[in-house]
């Protein structure tokens, strides 16, 4: 199925820029569209604006065929688990085609980058300065390339040229039969740029927070989809509480010694005792991640190590194959893309988590799940992640 596209996004929430991408994947010649989208919990290390099925929901009824979930294990470990994670996913539906994302780099150029990160000579020299240094690896890929490529060095500066490029190294790694299709991107991710009826997510969620009012976004959201979150408002649905979620991952956090924090993936140079007095000293999350930052751990990286480990995601995890593959949304074509993945799948492909088989997964979506719920302005289920099934287009 080579006219197959996949996109891995978070849609946090779904706006203008995300239905240009879909309708630009589309025009490139994809007949069949699958995303592979983030839960109720997000890569920058913080709770969603609003819980994974809307936003599925606004992919599928925007030309979305199928959505997928990936696994919040891969989510909240940093932009190469996060890659990898979604292209376990796309190797498991057995089909071959191409991978749409938005970045800011020439495809040419994040080639040349991936094949450059993959030489054992840049990564020795990376880890070296990285150590000499005490910066993290990302800036030290970046210093180390500055010398080696000084005219593609820059563009590891943009998240979604960083966020591209862990695509390609993963698809290069899992042997995925792959073709690429970037869109130029002008809006960067998480950032606070608008142009005309495009705004960043992050831009979004920041107004909504900060004045409380839906309306005063609705500019940069596709008319449906605003009103999709206008009905979720006036229910009780959204936005996630940061108040609440702050004290429910703090709740967990107190309870751990400098050994569960060791256990968390990213976890090394003692940072596990500075977390561990920061967290004496801070009263709200996210005081704490700004307490524990350093030159070595960037704030992303900070937020990913203390949301895991307040999921009790221990780096082992990241080391076992996700035992299943949950659907969050699909349409006819989407039911008939699952009847395929289902024949070449190693592993199930659920439409609810009663489905799933018994393991640490479960038992981690179903805590995420009611996090996620207790967060909410109204509360709804006593077990969320039982209660809910794939929205259907």
């Amino acid at each position: 199925m080579r006219n197959t596209a996949f996109i891995i996004c978070e849609y946090n929430p779904f706006h203008n820029g995300h239905m240009y991408h879909i309708e630009k994947t589309r025009e490139n010649g994809a007949n069949t569209l699958i995303c592979i989208m983030s839960g109720n919990f997000v890569q920058r290390g913080d709770i969603a604006f609003c819980d994974k099925n809307i936003r599925a929901k606004s992919a599928v009824d925007h030309g979305a065929d199928l959505v997928l979930e990936l696994p919040v294990k891969y989510v909240l470990s940093g932009a190469n688990h996060f890659a990898f994670g979604a292209m376990e996913i796309i190797k498991e539906t057995g089909m071959s085609g191409t991978l749409s994302f938005g970045a800011s780099a020439p495809l040419e150029d994040l080639f040349r980058l991936a094949k450059r990160s993959e030489s054992p000579e840049t990564a020795k020299a990376v880890a070296a300065l990285s150590r000499e240094k005490g910066i993290t690896y990302a800036a030290a890929f970046q210093k180390t390339l500055a010398e080696i490529e000084p005219d593609r060095s820059e563009l590891l500066s943009d998240p979604n040229n960083i966020l591209a490029l862990e695509y390609i190294k993963a698809a290069n790694k899992e042997k995925a039969d792959l073709e690429y299709f970037s869109l130029q991107r002008t809006v960067l991710h998480d950032s606070e740029d608008i142009q005309g009826k495009y705004a960043g997510a992050k831009y979004i969620r920041d107004v909504v927070y900060k004045t409380g009012n839906l309306t005063d976004v609705q500019t940069y959201l596709p008319e449906d989809v605003y009103h999709t979150l206008l009905q979720g408002w006036i229910h009780g649905d959204l936005p996630s509480s940061k108040t609440h979620f702050s004290a429910a991952a703090m709740a967990r956090l107190i309870s751990l010694q400098a050994s569960d924090f060791a256990q968390i993936n990213g976890v090394n140079m003692g940072i596990e005792n500075r977390i561990l007095r920061c967290l004496m000293n801070s009263s709200d999350i996210y005081t704490l991640f700004d307490s524990v930052k350093t030159k070595r751990f960037t704030h992303a990286r900070i937020r990913q190590i203390l949301l895991s480990a307040a999921f009790g995601i221990k780096k082992t995890a990241l080391d076992r194959k996700q035992p299943y593959i949950r659907v969050l949304g699909m349409n006819e074509k989407g039911k008939a893309c699952i009847k395929a993945i289902r024949k070449h799948s190693s592993v199930p492909v659920i439409m609810n988590i009663s489905e799933a088989p018994d393991c640490e997964e479960k038992e981690l979506d179903a805590l995420c799940g009611k996090i996620f719920d207790m967060c909410r302005p109204s509360p709804k289920h006593k077990a969320p992640e039982y209660a809910v099934k794939p929205y259907v287009l």
